[in-house]
């Protein structure tokens, strides 16, 4: 796919996320939905073997969790193409893809692509992995 084109696959995938995510929090449903994203969460973080990045890196971050350990800002060492950190009012990493603040990371994404990606000119040969 071209990269003109992402901004609509990304507006399309991201309504489709917020939709599932629309139930009230303290609903049984959201815990167990919580659970499992902070499971596979943590289950990626320690499988991940951490390698440089040529390009520009965008992360999130639950701004009021404690951690002494914390480790939510290595990815600027990683980035060669420099690194832009949204902080987030949640307490947990996993109440990030929860609503409400599924919704403002969306917001910050697609801004993100449309002044990152749709700004620079696109070639035929441009193609999503």
């Amino acid at each position: 796919m071209p990269m003109k084109d992402w901004w609509l696959v990304v507006r399309r995938k991201s309504r489709t996320l917020l939709s599932l995510f629309r139930r009230p929090p303290d609903s049984d449903l959201g815990r167990r939905q919580r659970k499992r994203v902070e499971r596979a969460m943590f289950q990626a973080a320690a499988n991940y073997a951490v390698l440089r990045y040529p390009g520009r890196i965008l992360t999130f971050v639950a701004s009021q969790r404690i951690d002494p350990q914390d480790t939510r800002y290595a990815w600027r060492e990683l980035a060669d193409g420099g690194c832009q950190t949204v902080e987030v009012a949640a307490r947990r990493t996993g109440d990030l893809v929860l609503s409400p603040h599924v919704e403002e990371i969306s917001f910050y994404i697609c801004r993100y692509i449309a002044e990152y990606f749709l700004d620079k000119p696109t070639r035929p040969s441009d193609k999503a992995a």
